[in-house]
């Protein structure tokens, strides 16, 4: 299987005494069929590289199982903040090709909507932010530009958010 990325969080009561909790990162982040295999500091922000714990998707034009991936390439989303600093996934896209219908079919991540570069969750959360205070003001603690904020928050208000159809193996 998929090493399991351990965070130790380490207080001493006395010198020399220590206690240790292990957290899994997977627990945490709670993203189906994915697994962090790596996490770095980069310029105040983490951010956790991912892999995805299924091989297969249903091909969403005649639902044969695709094993083949045809191209993988490596996103970066921006997640919930944690212990005050920026949470970045970079997390796979991949596409298959079904030999049954000839088409290429990217996979639907669950967790994120179709072409945002958000968690859902984020994107949740940026929208409770602008409730309780303003756009702006969101924008200048997020880091995210105006536009950004004010697209996220109409679409959370208007419940467009496109979510993906069909879960491939959720």
């Amino acid at each position: 299987g998929s090493p399991q990325v351990r965070v130790m969080i380490v207080s001493g009561h006395t010198a020399g005494e220590f206690e240790a909790m292990d957290f899994y990162l997977d627990h945490l982040l709670h993203l189906p069929n994915m697994t962090v295999v790596g996490c770095q500091a980069v310029e105040g922000s983490m951010v956790l590289q991912l892999e995805c714990l299924n091989d297969t998707m249903s091909c969403p034009h005649c639902g044969r199982t695709l094993d083949t991936i045809n191209q993988r390439e490596a996103v970066l989303i921006r997640d919930l903040p944690v212990f005050g600093q920026q949470v970045y996934l970079q997390v796979p896209r991949r596409q298959f090709h079904c030999g049954d219908c000839q088409k290429f079919c990217t996979e639907r991540l669950p967790f994120m909507a179709w072409r945002h570069h958000h968690t859902l969750r984020y994107e949740q959360a940026i929208y409770e932010q602008v409730k309780q205070t303003s756009l702006e003001a969101v924008s200048r603690a997020e880091g995210l530009g105006a536009a950004e904020v004010k697209t996220i928050f109409e679409q959370q208000a208007a419940g467009s958010i496109k979510k993906p159809s069909a879960f491939p193996n959720a």
